[in-house]
């Protein structure tokens, strides 16, 4: 149909602007955008606003934005997530080897965790003591 012919253009456009991207963002706007132009169109026709698919499909993709907006968000944030990711790498390298070694016994989540396990080794033989007597 005339309208998938649009959305294939709008994905190819956005495929050449996002070529130098890393190729999970890349596969993720293609696969959001083709999705989300497919819906909106579909959701166009359905409300009755538009009888004709190619009138849905170019109103969706004007809602959308252009490929450059949509290739310049999605490279936004991953600039921030690779950042973010890059911020806590250095944080880890940074502490000292007495903080690497010695640093999880200073967290008071430690001794929630051990007294959890603790807890539950005792309900654990309870549980399946009683299961095997009760349920032969």
């Amino acid at each position: 149909m005339a309208g998938d012919k649009h959305i294939k253009d709008y994905i190819k456009k956005l495929e050449k602007v996002l070529a130098k991207a890393d190729p999970a963002v890349v596969a993720d706007a293609l696969d959001d955008a083709e999705e989300h132009l497919t819906l909106m169109a579909g959701d166009l026709m359905a409300g009755g606003k538009y009888s004709k698919q190619e009138k849905a499909v170019k109103l969706a993709i004007r809602q959308y934005g252009s490929p450059k907006v949509v290739a310049a968000e999605y490279l936004k944030q991953d600039n921030s997530i690779k950042k973010k990711r890059r911020s806590r790498m250095e944080k880890r390298q940074s502490r000292s080897l007495l903080k690497r070694t010695f640093g999880p016994y200073t967290e008071g989540r430690t001794y929630k965790n051990m007294l959890y396990l603790f807890l539950m080794f005792p309900l654990g033989i309870i549980y399946f003591t009683y299961i095997i007597t009760e349920f032969p």
